[in-house]
This record gives structure tokens, sequence and C-alpha cells, in this order.
């Protein structure tokens, strides 16, 4: 249990930084949303409301092992070749 809890640790740490970041993103386009009112378009504030979804799912900090993609992976080792047995053949 403790192993899995040491191992967890950055996990966590990265996803209250990554909380974090996605809060004070949040914040400034409610200030520029109140600082604008009704002369930004409705265009534009969903276009900043994108920019929080475009930030959440991204993952390219999460701590831990990086596991190649298939096309980066080298083959499987072969196996080695099966001595051929001459007393099948006569």
């Amino acid at each position: 249990m403790s192993a899995l809890l040491n191992g967890l640790e950055p996990v966590i740490g990265w996803l209250l930084r990554v909380s974090a970041q996605a809060a004070v993103l949040i914040l400034l386009i409610l200030l520029v949303q109140a600082a604008c009112g009704s002369r930004l378009a409705a265009r534009w504030r969903y276009a900043l409301w994108l920019l929080v979804l475009a930030r959440l799912p991204s993952v390219s900090g999460i701590p831990g092992r990086r596991i190649p993609a298939p096309w980066e992976r080298p083959p499987p080792p072969r196996p080695p070749p099966r001595p051929v047995l001459l007393a099948h053949f006569m």
C-alpha cells in the first residue's frame, strides 16, 4: 500500500498543478469577459472558453514512465532457431 501511495505522489502533484493553472486561466477569462462586457462578441467568448477545454485534457506533463507508441517500439527478439532432428528424416 505504501508503494502505491509513493507512486501516486508525483501524479497528485501534477494534478494539483494543472488544476491551479486551469483555475488561473478561468479567472483570467472571467476578468476579460467582465472588462469587455457586451462589447465582446459571443464567438470570442466561446473561443476564450475553448482555451480551457484545450488545456485540461492535455497530458503533456504527467510524470512517470513514458510508454512508446507502437511504431517506436523495437521489434520483439526472435526466438533461437530450433535444432533439426535428423531422426525424423530417416
